[in-house]
C-alpha cells in the first residue's frame, strides 16, 4: 500500500504519540509508524513529575487519570546507602506502567481518527524523494518526517546525525510486600558510581532500578542484584535493561530541512535525574506545533521552539560533570543531611517544575534561606 501524508512519525512511544495526537487535533494529515505492536513492554522507572503530569493532561484530557498506577508525596534522599533526608513534597509524584501509558497515548491518537501502522519497521529511506519503505512492503511519502524511534534510532543514523552520549539502566518489579517499604519515592545517589538508584511504587508492585554512565567492565545487572539484597528483597526477579540518553542533545543542524528528532532519538533526557518522559512529550508536541504552523523551515522552527529544552540539558551536563567528583557526596551530605525542608524545596522547584535552572542552583539555595 502507498501512503502520502503531510507528516510521517516513526516511533509510537510517548514522543511520537504526543506529536501524532497534537497533529490530529490540529487537523494535519499524519501517519504514525512503529515496528512493535501495542501494548509492549518498556524499561522505564515510570516516575511522572508535575511538569510531565500537566502535559499528559493536555494530551489526554479527562482520560489522563486512567494511566496512573500510584502516587506519592514523600521522598527519601540517600547518599549511597545512608539516609540524608526525608521530605514531604508539595507536588506529589505520580507513576505509570509504560505498557499501559504508551498504549493509552496510541489509543487516544486512534480515537481522534489517526492511522497507526504497527509491526512495520522502516527498511529504506530516500531523503530526496521523501519516501520510506516499510518491512510490510508499504511505501510512505511525506512532506515532513518526525523521528521518534528511541535512543538507538536507526533513522537518526540514516539521516546522518550522530548518536548522543548514553547511559544504561536496569530495573525489576517486585511484590509490594517483599521488603520493608511504605510507598515513598527513594533516591540513592552514588549507586552506581556515576548515576543513581531508585525505588518507586508501581501499582501492586515496586519498581527498583539503577542507571548511569557505565565504564568498561561495569555490570549494572549484578549491581542491581546486590542492591536488592541490601534492601532486603529476596527471591529472583526478571531484570530488564535499556540504553538512555544521558548527555548533550543531538546536533540536528545537519538534518534535512523537513526532518526533526524528538524524545530519546534527539538525546532529550535530564542528565541528572534521567527523566525522559517530560522531554519526550514536550518535544513531540513542539514538533507537531511547528508542522501545523507551516510558517517556515520545519527543522529550524523546531530547533527554535525546543531551545529551552536543550538549554536545560546542557546546563545539567555541566552540573553532572561535577556531581561525580570524589568530594561531591561528602559535600552534599553536609548540605542536605536532616534538612527536609530544603530537600522538599529542591524537588518541588527544580525536579518537578524547572522553576529554577541548573545554572541557578546558588539562587535556589539563597531563595530557600529567605
Amino acid at each position: 500500500m502507498e501512503y502520502r501524508v503531510d507528516t510521517a512519525i516513526v516511533g509510537a512511544g510517548p514522543s511520537g504519540s504526543a506529536c501524532a495526537i497534537t497533529l490530529q487535533k490540529a487537523g494535519v494529515p499524519c501517519l504514525l509508524i512503529d515496528k512493535k505492536s501495542f501494548p509492549r513492554s518498556k524499561t522505564c522507572g515510570g516516575g511522572v513529575t508535575e511538569k510531565t503530569y500537566l502535559l499528559i493532561k493536555e494530551l489526554l484530557g479527562e482520560r489522563a487519570e486512567d494511566v496512573f498506577c500510584g502516587e506519592s508525596g514523600k521522598v527519601e534522599f540517600y547518599l549511597k546507602e545512608r539516609l540524608a533526608a526525608r521530605a514531604d513534597v508539595g507536588l506529589k509524584y505520580r507513576f505509570v506502567k509504560r505498557e499501559v501509558f504508551d498504549k493509552a497515548l496510541v489509543d487516544e491518537y486512534e480515537r481522534l481518527g489517526g492511522k497507526l501502522l504497527d509491526g512495520a519497521a522502516v527498511t529504506k529511506i530516500s531523503r530526496a524523494e521523501g519516501r520510506m519503505t516499510l518491512s510490510n512492503g508499504d511505501a510512505v511519502y511525506y512532506s515532513r518526517l518526525v523521528c521518534a524511534d528511541g535512543a538507538k534510532s536507526a533513522l537518526r543514523s540514516a539521516l546522518g546525525a550522530n548518536a548522543p552520549t548514553e547511559a544504561f539502566c536496569v530495573e525489576c518489579h517486585v511484590p509490594y510486600d517483599s521488603f520493608d517499604y511504605g510507598g515513598e519515592v527513594r533516591i540513592f545517589l552514588g549507586i552506581p558510581k556515576k548515576g543513581y538508584a531508585w525505588v518507586f511504587p508501581s501499582g501492586d508492585e515496586v519498581c527498583i532500578g539503577l542507571g548511569g554512565l557505565a565504564g568498561r567492565g561495569d555490570r549494572f545487572d549484578e549491581e542491581l542484584k546486590d542492591f536488592l539484597k541490601r534492601l532486603g528483597v529476596t527471591g529472583e526477579y526478571g531484570i530488564k535493561g535499556a540504553f538512555v540518553p544521558y548527555g548533550e542533545p543531538v546536533d540536528q543542524t545537519s538534518l534535512p530541512e523537513n526532518c526533526v528528532l524528538v524524545g530519546d532519538a534527539a538525546g532529550f533526557a535530564d542528565p541528572l535525574t534521567g527523566e525522559g518522559l517530560y522531554f519526550a512529550l514536550a518535544s513531540g508536541i513542539a514538533a507537531a506545533e511547528c508542522a501545523a504552523s507551516r510558517g517556515g523551515v520545519f527543522r529550524d522552527e523546531y530547533l527554535g521552539k525546543t531551545e529551552r529544552l536543550r538549554k536545560i540539558i546542557s546546563e545539567g551536563v555541566k552540573v553532572q560533570s561535577k556531581l561525580y567528583l570524589p568530594g561531591t557526596l561528602p559535600l552534599l551530605r553536609k548540605i542536605v543531611s536532616g534538612r527536609s525542608g530544603f530537600v522538599s524545596f529542591v524537588f518541588d522547584e527544580l525536579v518537578s517544575t524547572y522553576n529554577y535552572s541548573y545554572s541557578g542552583l546558588n539562587r535556589l539555595r539563597e531563595d530557600y534561606k529567605k
